[in-house]
């Protein structure tokens, strides 16, 4: 029965129609206008000089028609997934074949490694058909590979040649729209004739360019799934009135998640990392500050309640991110090789020796469950896999053991929402989104419009008022520290304390602190009235 349901629900969803932008709906009348050009910092203009004049592109309709040539587009999927990723392709694949028929869609399998390989496949009706508004990048796959070096630019160039592309979508993050980047300024500078066009895509809402880019596809679905969740908790917390619940939530770099969720739920605390780094908060502060508000809640006789707590927020307490690159430089003096090798208190005995006794002292004071996830293992990068450290462990045992000493005894419960957000069937707004994201894409190929990113804003007005618009991706681009060299990076976009949506959430925690206010948003609708099916995120809609 439980299949039956889900095969159900798959097939009304893929029957649904997508909503198309007015200026996308008849392709052939598009134009498209340059606007300003984007400040590009030196080390843009120098390593991007066939891109870093481009300008930045807007979308209108002409009351002229122009003949459209077929074209031949490929698309993959780079880094984690994001619920809308299948419909960027849908609709890349809808815009092309109306264009003509003859035009063909390339999908490459696991993401960059099918670009590198040559692995790629034409994608068919029924292809498309069976992931329209379909969560997941399961028609494809994905990887994490980058493009680091000439050798595969020289690869992907050759497999794009194979292929005889008129161009290629990028969908992914920040570190994949600078893959795009380069590529596209490769290709450019070999005289070809396919083009990159990137697509913003992550969960974690940390890739946006205010005013042009308001948000990346995905981050709102997640957001809800993880609201209901924790909705669910709010409910439980006044029933069973017994259990302090510790949730860790996405976003490692970016406090995105947390905040929206806390504007979905109204929890008891919510730790917004980006507020901890600017207020130089060590980590006995952040535990008194949670303490402080469950002794509270405890002597007005409510011994329980919830805290939300970003993934990366370790590296938003400058000590432990300043022990964490301590640790980094031991292990590259241990040997990255030799330190995998070796036994979990192989490694403490070695990395001990290797801190000073401030650092020390801190690692020793730290739970076994998070010294074991600071040496569990290394991210690409060759450094400590934050990801791995149960920062939701941390904050649960350091503040029970502050509230022992003062005499209250709690009932915890840890929760970790990270994968469950990823795949689910995409709201209306990332589905609309990205449907539209795909059908924009198409018109920049068949414009021979290179090394952008594709975008549509305004999307807190009315959906009759969305603008689609391509953003430079040299002008998105600053200077950042990688492995110890200064590299090209799209920044990442974090929570502002001066940002509209901080500024809400900062006006109502302390009611949400000592009063229940929970709320449960409950799953996401698909279907039913449009403040209901077509909302969008608090904080998108706050800042906008």
């Amino acid at each position: 029965m439980a299949a039956k349901i889900g095969q159900l629900m798959d097939e009304k969803l893929g029957k649904q129609k997508n909503d198309v932008l007015p200026v996308l709906k008849d392709l052939s009348k598009i134009i498209l206008t340059e606007g300003k050009k984007f400040n590009v910092c030196e080390k843009a203009a120098k390593d991007l000089p066939e891109i870093a004049g481009n300008a930045l592109l807007s979308f209108s309709s002409s009351g002229n028609t122009s003949k459209l040539r077929p074209l031949k587009v490929g698309v993959l999927f780079s880094g984690g997934p994001a619920s809308g990723g299948h419909n960027v392709v849908v609709g890349l694949y809808d815009a092309v074949k109306e264009m003509d028929p003859k035009s063909e869609v390339i999908g490459f399998m696991n993401g960059p490694d099918g670009l590198l390989k040559a692995d790629g496949k034409i994608l068919s009706k029924e292809d498309i058909d069976s992931v329209r508004n379909q969560g997941g990048f399961y028609l494809l796959g994905t990887s994490r590979t980058k493009f680091e070096k000439e050798s595969d630019m020289a690869k992907c160039s050759e497999t794009i040649k194979k292929f005889d592309l008129d161009g290629l979508l990028i969908i992914g993050g920040d570190d994949s729209n600078t893959n795009a980047a380069h590529l596209a300024n490769h290709l450019k500078k070999d005289g070809s004739k396919a083009v990159v066009v990137g697509i913003p895509k992550t969960i974690d809402g940390d890739l946006a360019y205010l005013p042009y880019l308001q948000t990346s596809f995905g981050f709102y679905t997640a957001a809800m799934t993880y609201s209901e969740m924790v909705g669910n908790i709010c409910r439980d917390l006044p029933s069973s009135r017994k259990i302090w619940h510790f949730v860790k939530l996405m976003g490692r770099s970016a406090s995105w998640i947390t905040l929206e969720t806390a504007f979905q739920t109204q929890p008891n605390v919510a730790l917004i990392g980006e507020e901890i780094k600017e207020k130089k908060m060590t980590l006995s502060q952040v535990i008194d500050m949670v303490a402080d508000v469950i002794e509270k809640r405890y002597k007005a006789g409510k011994k329980y309640g919830i805290v939300l707590i970003p993934e990366g927020i370790v590296e938003f307490i400058p000590e432990i991110k300043s022990l964490i690159s301590s640790i980094n430089k031991a292990i590259v003096n241990i040997g990255n090789d030799h330190f995998i090798k070796m036994h979990i208190n192989d490694r403490k005995e070695k990395v001990l020796v290797e801190l000073i006794q401030e650092h020390e002292r801190l690692f020793i004071e730290l739970p076994h469950t998070v010294q074991n996830g600071l040496l569990s293992g290394l991210d690409p990068h060759g450094n400590v896999q934050v990801s791995q450290i149960a920062s939701d462990v941390l904050i649960m045992d350091l503040v029970w053991d502050r509230l022992s000493q003062r005499g209250i005894k709690l009932t915890t419960q840890t929760h970790f929402y990270g994968y469950d957000g990823r795949c689910g069937y995409p709201t209306w707004f990332d589905a609309t989104y990205t449907y539209n994201l795909g059908r924009a894409a198409s018109i920049l190929v068949a414009n021979s419009k290179a090394g952008y990113m594709v975008t549509v804003n305004n999307i807190n007005g009315s959906f009759d008022k969305w603008q689609a618009q391509a953003i430079p991706l040299a002008g998105m681009m600053a200077v950042e520290e990688r492995k110890g060299k200064d590299c090209l990076v799209i920044s990442k976009y974090l929570v502002n304390l001066n940002s509209k949506a901080f500024k809400e959430f900062e006006k109502n925690r302390d009611k949400w602190a000592i009063e229940d206010s929970y709320l449960c948003p409950g799953p996401v609708q698909f279907f039913g009235p449009d403040e209901l099916v077509k909302s969008r995120s608090i904080t998108m809609t706050l800042n906008a």
